[in-house]
């Protein structure tokens, strides 16, 4: 924040008038003392006015790789620029299944592809195809693939009648899921908030 203060030659409350907000979602952050985090909707409008959005890092290189954002029926619905050339985006739909988790529901979703590893770690948010919703993400533990909704009693009809192998929001055996199905690990959640 200060170095996008510095370059745009903006002060706390200058940017944050902008945007839309208020100056104290900038100077608490910037107070060291502080735990203060913006929201990702704050963060999105501040990004808005820098003229930038959240960045994938990578210290290795300045490169900006331009990637297809894919949709749950394989089609290419924009292109978004990122840091890395060795990840994949998604868009979600409506239920993500990690909604309390901050994988919200039509956002876009940065994977590491399976591919890339050689197994999942207890933590670890993957997406992977259902049969019947397209693309969900869910918490790697133990084996299990857990969701965590934002209001569990709104969920899809289908997982309501078990459609996809599965009742509810219940956990899933990862071998439910299986290779051919794990599109990969998350490792960014882009919010959309149009």
């Amino acid at each position: 924040m200060r170095e996008v203060m510095q370059q745009k030659r903006l002060t706390a409350n200058s940017w944050a008038t902008l945007a839309g907000t208020s100056p104290t979602n900038i100077t608490r952050f910037l107070n060291t003392d502080s735990k203060f985090m913006p929201s990702v909707r704050t963060l999105a409008k501040l990004a808005k006015i820098a003229g930038s959005s959240p960045q994938l890092l990578n210290k290795t290189t300045e490169t900006k790789h331009k990637i297809p954002v894919i949709d749950h029926k394989g089609k290419c619905v924009q292109m978004i620029l990122v840091d890395r050339d060795d990840v994949v985006a998604y868009k979600l739909k409506e239920y993500s299944g990690m909604g309390a988790k901050g994988v919200n529901g039509n956002a876009t979703i940065i994977v590491e592809p399976r591919d890339s590893f050689s197994e999942c770690n207890d933590g670890d948010i993957i997406a992977y195809e259902s049969y019947i919703y397209g693309i969900l993400c869910g918490e790697y533990r133990s084996g299990l693939v857990m969701y965590f909704p934002k209001n569990p009693n709104q969920m899809p009809s289908q997982f309501k009648k078990g459609k996809d192998g599965y009742k509810d929001w219940s956990t899933v055996p990862i071998e439910f899921i299986g290779d051919d199905r794990l599109f990969g690990k998350v490792i960014h959640a882009i919010s959309d908030f149009e």
